[in-house]
């Protein structure tokens, strides 16, 4: 049962959300950029690690449209 549980979707952006919230208000706590907090959980509950977040297909559509809209965010910051 808890295999079924951890990989469903809802379960595992549910997680992912509520991580990224917590590696918010850590990195915030001790003077660091709240990016580093997120990147640092993100990383802890990863496939690498503890492993509560699988790549599927649909994981790694979210991925690639975080990159797209990343560099996008990015782009309009640079001045030539």
């Amino acid at each position: 049962m808890t295999g079924a549980l951890t990989s469903s979707i809802e379960f595992q952006m549910s997680l992912l959300l509520f991580v990224a919230l917590a590696g918010y208000l850590v990195a915030s706590r001790i003077n660091q950029s709240a990016v580093i907090g997120e990147i640092l959980v993100g990383i802890l509950v990863g496939p690498s690690v503890l492993g509560l977040i699988t790549y599927t297909d649909f994981v790694g559509s979210l991925a690639q449209l975080g990159a797209i809209f990343l560099l996008f965010t990015i782009g309009f910051e640079f001045c030539l």
